[in-house]
C-alpha cells in the first residue's frame, strides 16, 4: 500500500521516525503503517515489529491506522536510573489514534521481540492531557527525560489548536505512572500574542485620560521587546496598500512618525463639533485596525517549530518561527496568579518559618489562600467599566507621585471618592467579592497578616550561593524578557490589592465584620511603597540606550564610525543584568535556576542582601550613570523616580547643568550645599557616584562649604556661565579658605566679574588680592575694560583708595603708547580719561601735562601740517590746558614738556637739546594758543605765499614754546 506526501509516492513501511539503541545495537523505528519496528545491525533484519498501541491489525484495518508523514516526533528513547524487571531502556511512542494516546515501552533485548521487548501498562491508557474546552487540540510534540539521581520522569506534551498552543509538563514514577496519570499536570500557556507582551496595549481611555491615544499606542508598539520594528514596517505597507494610502506620503521620518500619520489620517473628525468623545473613539478603532495586522503578522513569528530539552542542564525549549523560548518554573507569585486555590491545594503543605511580626516561629500563609486573595482582587478591578479603569489609573499614578501634606486615612478616602466607587460599585459586585474572599476566610480575615504574607512574596532574599557562572549575550535577554513579564505581574497585581484595600476598607461595614487586626493605613503605605519600586523598574527594564559595555571598531581609515555606540539594550540589561551571576544548575534544573535568575536581577536593583544599601542611594546611583554616559534625555525621564535627599538634589542640579539650565542648576546646587559640606568620612563619594565624580571632585565634598561652592563653580567654567562663577565664587570666600585658594577664587570672582561688566565687582575683588603683582595686572585689565565699554563714569567713581599712584601710571603708559606708537589703537581716548582722572584728584598741572603732551605729538606726527591744520579739537584742547594751569595759579601755572629724561634719546635719534626737558609756563601756553589762533586766521583769510624749497615763516612753528 503507498500514499501520496508532498509530490512523493510512499511506501506503508516508510520510516516516520528513527533513532540508534542506547547499546548502538539496533535500529529503532516508527513507520508509516503504525508500528514500532527494530532492525539489527549486526543481520541488518528486523528483530521486531509492534502496532503503537499493542493491538492486532488487520491488513484492511492500516489504511485508517496511517500515520501522517508530516508528524515531528512520534517515537522518544531514554534510560532510567533505576530500571524496571531489568529493562536496559526504554521506548515512549505516540499514537495519535483514540485522541492521541502515549505508550511505554521496556526493552531488555531487542533481537527477542516476545520476551525481549514488551508494553510497560498494557491495561492503562495513556491519553495526553486535554485542555477540555470542546475543541480539537492535536499533539505537536513531546518529550521524555529521566530527572536526576531519581527513578522519577519528565513529561513534557506540546499541543496546538490553529495557532493556539499549550504546553503540559508531569514529573512522576515509573511505576506509578498508570495510577497518577490524571493527576498532577502543570500548564504553560503560550496563548496569543498580547499574551507575551510585557505591556499591555492599550484602551480607548476616556476625557479623564490627560494622555493622547497616539502617544499611548505608539509608545506601547515601539516598547523594547514588543514588536520589532521590521514587522512593524510591513504592517504599515500592508494597513496603506488596504487604504489606498500613498506609501511616499509621510515617508521621510522616523517610523513611528509614519506610523502615526499614517494611522492619524485615516481618523474622520467633525472640527465644527469639536467632538473629543468620538475623536477619542474613531482614533482607537484605527489604532486596533492597525494593531490587528501588525499582532497578526508578529503571531506567525512565534508559532512553535517543535519541543526540546536539554537534558544535562533540564531546560525545555520551544523553538519557533523566528527564535527561541526557555520555559522556566513559576515563583511563588506566578503561581498564585495563574493557578486556582483548588490546584495549589494538590500541591501545598504548611511551611514553617519565621515572619517579619514575631521572633517565634509560625505557620505562614498557605500558597493556595494567596492565590484567592489575589484572584478575588483581580477579578474585582476586572469587573470595572473602561471609564472606571482609567480613573482608578490616574488616581494611582497621582498617590504615586505626588506629596500629600494629608494623613493615610484621608489619603484613602480621597482616593475612594477620586474613583467614585460609591457610585460606580454595585452590589452584585461587593457580593461578588464578598463570595471569591469566603475560601479564605472573608472579610474577617482580609487582615494585615493575611496581606503581609504576599507582599513577603514580592521581598524575597538573594539567593546566597555564589556561582563562577557568567551570563551570555542572550543569557541576558532571557532574563530581562523574563524580568519584563514578572514586573508586569507584580505590578498588575499591586494595583489590584490597592484597589481592593481602598475599596474594602471604605465599603465594609465594621459591625457586621470588625477586621480589628487590619491595618489599612499601614498597608496602604506598604502597597504603594512596592508599586513606586515597580515603577521604577518597568521604567529600567522598558528604555533602552546604547550598550556602553560595546564600542564597534571600525576600519582606521574610517575615522567617523570609530568608536560608536554599541547595540541598544534595556538599562536594566546594561547596567544591573551584567553585574548578576547566573545561579549554578547543578543542584537544580536550569528551569528553576533561569526563574531565580530574573527575581535576582530585580533584587540586585534594589541592593540585594546588602542592608547597608538603601534604595534611595540606588536611585541616585543610577542616575549618576545615566549622567556618566551623557543619557539626558533618559536622565531627564528618571527624575520622577529621585528622592529629596541632598544627594539626588545634587544629581538633580548636574542634569540641569547639562541641559544648559544654569539657573535651576544652581538653584539645587545651593539646596545640597548645607548637607554636602559637612565632614562625613563614611562616604566614598567617587565610588556612591558611579565614578561621576572624579577622586579630585569628591575630596572637594564634606570637607566645608568653601571647598563645595569651589567644586561648583568649577562646573560653570567649562560652561562660561560667569553669572553664577561670580555667585559661587562669592559665597566661597564668605568661609574664610586658605590664602592660596582664597587669591585662586579672587582670581575666578575678577575674571568672572570682568566678563558680565560687572565692574564694582571686579574693583572689590582686585583690591582683595595680596599679591601685588596679581593685583596689578588685574588693575592693568580693569581699566582696559572699563575704558573698551566706555564705562569712564564708573572708573572716575572707584575709589582705588591705595591704588590711585597705580592707575595714573598705567593710564599715563597708555597714553603715551596711544600718542607715540604709530600702530596703538586710538578708538579708546586715553589721553582723555587720564586729564578727566587727574582733574578728579586736583592734579591740575598734570591734566593740563597730559594736553600739552597730546599737542606736541600732533605736532610731531605732521611737521610740516602744522597744528593749525587739526581742527577745532586743537583750540579745545589749548584751552582745556590753559584752564587746568590757570587753576595751579600764576606762580605754580608750568609744565614740562619735550623729553622725559635728561639724556635719553629724543624721537629723531639724537641725543641734546631736544631731548631735554623743558618748562612751559602759562603764559607760554596763552602766547602759542594765540599764534594758533592768529595762523587760522591767515589761513581763512586767504592771505599766504609760496616761497619754492622753503617754508614760509610761521607754517610748522606751531609749537614753539620759546
Amino acid at each position: 500500500m503507498t500514499i501520496r506526501h508532498d509530490g512523493q509516492v510512499l511506501d506503508q513501511n516508510t520510516v516516520v521516525s528513527a533513532t540508534t539503541s542506547p547499546d548502538k545495537r539496533h535500529i529503532l523505528a516508527v513507520c508509516l503503517n503504525h508500528t514500532l519496528k527494530a532492525w539489527s545491525l549486526e543481520t541488518g533484519k528486523t528483530t521486531f515489529s509492534r502496532d503503537l498501541l499493542d493491538k492486532r491489525r488487520e491488513p484492511q484495518e492500516v489504511p485508517k491506522i496511517m500515520l501522517d508523514p508530516g508528524i515531528s516526533t512520534v517515537m522518544q528513547v531514554f534510560e532510567a536510573h533505576s530500571s524496571l524487571r531489568g529493562d536496559q531502556y526504554y521506548i515512549a511512542t505516540f499514537s495519535p489514534q483514540q485522541s492521541g494516546v502515549l505508550k511505554f515501552w521496556g526493552v531488555r533485548d531487542a533481537d527477542y521481540a516476545e520476551s525481549g521487548v514488551r508494553d510497560l501498562f498494557p491495561e492503562t491508557v495513556l491519553r495526553v492531557p486535554d485542555p477540555d474546552d470542546g475543541a480539537l487540540w492535536t499533539v505537536a510534540d513531546f518529550r521524555i527525560t529521566t530527572t536526576r539521581d531519581s527513578s522519577d520522569i519528565d513529561i513534557w506534551v506540546l499541543v496546538r489548536l490553529n495557532r493556539r498552543y499549550k504546553l503540559y509538563h508531569k514529573v512522576t514514577d515509573m511505576e506509578r505512572l498508570p495510577g497518577t496519570w490524571l493527576l498532577g499536570w502543570s500548564t504553560a500557556v503560550i496563548g496569543s500574542a498580547t499574551a507575551k507582551y510585557s505591556v499591555e496595549a492599550p484602551t480607548k481611555g476616556s476625557d479623564v485620560d490627560p494622555e493622547n491615544t497616539t502617544e499611548k499606542w505608539l509608545d506601547f508598539l515601539f516598547c523594547p521587546g514588543c514588536v520589532p520594528e521590521v514587522i512593524i514596517e510591513a504592517g504599515l505597507a500592508i494597513y496603506n496598500s488596504t487604504r489606498s494610502l500613498s506609501s511616499e506620503e509621510g515617508s521621510k521620518g522616523s517610523l513611528k512618525g509614519r506610523v502615526a500619520y499614517s494611522v492619524g489620517s485615516q481618523v474622520e473628525l467633525d472640527i465644527s463639533n469639536s467632538d473629543v468623545g468620538r475623536y477619542r473613539e474613531y482614533s482607537h478603532l484605527e489604532w486596533m485596525n492597525f494593531w490587528s495586522i501588525v499582532s497578526d503578522l508578529d503571531q506567525s513569528r512565534w508559532e512553535p517549530l517543535s519541543l526540546t530539552l536539554d537534558e544535562f542542564a533540564g531546560m525545555p525549549w520551544l523553538t519557533f518561527g523566528d527564535g527561541c523560548s526557555a520555559v522556566r518554573d513559576c515563583g511563588d507569585i506566578e503561581k498564585a496568579a495563574y493557578n486556582t486555590d483548588e490546584d495549589l491545594r494538590m500541591h501545598s503543605r504548611m511551611t514553617h518559618e519565621r515572619t517579619i511580626e514575631s521572633d517565634d516561629e509560625v505557620f505562614v500563609t498557605p500558597l493556595h489562600d494567596l492565590a484567592i486573595l489575589v484572584g478575588a482582587a483581580a477579578h474585582f478591578r476586572a469587573s470595572f467599566s473602561e471609564s472606571l479603569q482609567q480613573q482608578c489609573t490616574n488616581t494611582v499614578q497621582h498617590e504615586l507621585w505626588q506629596d500629600s501634606l494629608h494623613s493615610v486615612p484621608v489619603q484613602m478616602q480621597s482616593f475612594y471618592d477620586s474613583c467614585n466607587f460609591a457610585e460606580e460599585i454595585s452590589d452584585k459586585q461587593y457580593d461578588d467579592v464578598a463570595a471569591a474572599l469566603k475560601p479564605a476566610g472573608g472579610f474577617d480575615q482580609f487582615d494585615t497578616y493575611f496581606l503581609q504574607s504576599l507582599f513577603d512574596k514580592f521581598l524575597q532574599p538573594m539567593y546566597t550561593e555564589v556561582s563562577g557562572l557568567l551570563s551570555t549575550k542572550f543569557g541576558l535577554r532571557l532574563l530581562v524578557k523574563g524580568a519584563q513579564e514578572t514586573i508586569a505581574l507584580h505590578k498588575r497585581i499591586l494595583t489590584d490589592i490597592l484597589l481592593l484595600l481602598v475599596f474594602v476598607d471604605t465599603e465594609v461595614d465594621r459591625e457586621e465584620h470588625e477586621m480589628e487586626n487590619l491595618e489599612a493605613a499601614r498597608v496602604y503605605t506598604e502597597v504603594l511603597s512596592l508599586l513606586r519600586q515597580y515603577q521604577m523598574l518597568e521604567w529600567l527594564a522598558t528604555n533602552r540606550r546604547p550598550d556602553p559595555h560595546e564600542k564597534i571598531e571600525s576600519h582606521p581609515t574610517n575615522i567617523s564610525s570609530q568608536h560608536a555606540p554599541g547595540r541598544l539594550t534595556t538599562v536594566l540589561e546594561n547596567l544591573f543584568g551584567v553585574d548578576t551571576r547566573p545561579q549554578s544548575y547543578t543542584t537544580r534544573s536550569q528551569s528553576e535556576s533561569v526563574t531565580g535568575n530574573i527575581e535576582d536581577l530585580l533584587k540586585w536593583v534594589t541592593g540585594g542582601n546588602d542592608p547597608t544599601v538603601t534604595k534611595e542611594r540606588v536611585l541616585v546611583n543610577i542616575q549618576c550613570n545615566l549622567l556618566k554616559n551623557n543619557n539626558i534625555d533618559l536622565a531627564s525621564s528618571f527624575l520622577l523616580f529621585q528622592p529629596f535627599t541632598a544627594w539626588a538634589t545634587y544629581f538633580r542640579a548636574r542634569l540641569h547643568l547639562l541641559r544648559n539650565d544654569f539657573t535651576e542648576a544652581a538653584i539645587f546646587f545651593k539646596r545640597a550645599a548645607y548637607s554636602l559640606s559637612r565632614p562625613n568620612q563614611t562616604i566614598d563619594y567617587s565610588l556612591a557616584s558611579s565614578n561621576l565624580l572624579s577622586p579630585l571632585e569628591a575630596s572637594f565634598l564634606s570637607s566645608g562649604p568653601a571647598n563645595y561652592y569651589t567644586h561648583i563653580l568649577s562646573l560653570f567654567e567649562p560652561a562660561r556661565a560667569h553669572r553664577h562663577i561670580q555667585d559661587f565664587a562669592s559665597l566661597a570666600l564668605q568661609f574664610s579658605p586658605p590664602p592660596d585658594q582664597a587669591s585662586d577664587l579672587l582670581t575666578r570672582l575678577f575674571t568672572s566679574s570682568l566678563a558680565l561688566a560687572d565692574h564694582d565687582a571686579a574693583y572689590s575683588a582686585l583690591t582683595r588680592y595680596s599679591d601685588r603683582a596679581l593685583q596689578h595686572n588685574a588693575l592693568r585689565s580693569l581699566i582696559a575694560e572699563m575704558a573698551a565699554h566706555g564705562s569712564v563714569d564708573d572708573l572716575l567713581a572707584l575709589p582705588f583708595t591705595s591704588l590711585k599712584a597705580e592707575v595714573d601710571t598705567i593710564l599715563a603708559e597708555h597714553v603715551h603708547r596711544e600718542l607715540h606708537s604709530p600702530s596703538a589703537d586710538t578708538d579708546t581716548p586715553f589721553y582723555k580719561i587720564l586729564y578727566a582722572w587727574r582733574l578728579r584728584y586736583g592734579d591740575f598741572r598734570g591734566a593740563a601735562a597730559v594736553l600739552v603732551e597730546r599737542l606736541e605729538s600732533r605736532q610731531s606726527r605732521h611737521p610740516r601740517r602744522g597744528a593749525g591744520t587739526m581742527g577745532a579739537e586743537v583750540l579745545a584742547e589749548y584751552l582745556l590746558a590753559i584752564n587746568a594751569l590757570t587753576m595751579v595759579g600764576e606762580e605754580g601755572g608750568w609744565v614740562l614738556v619735550g623729553g622725559e629724561e635728561e639724556g635719553k634719546k629724543s624721537a629723531n635719534g639724537t641725543v641734546g637739546e631736544q631731548g631735554r626737558r623743558k618748562v612751559l609756563r602759562l603764559e607760554d601756553l596763552r602766547r602759542a594758543y594765540q599764534a594758533e589762533l592768529d595762523r587760522r586766521s591767515v589761513l581763512e583769510s586767504g592771505r599766504w605765499g609760496i616761497v619754492g624749497g622753503e617754508e614760509e615763516d610761521g607754517e610748522g612753528e606751531g609749537m614753539d614754546w620759546d
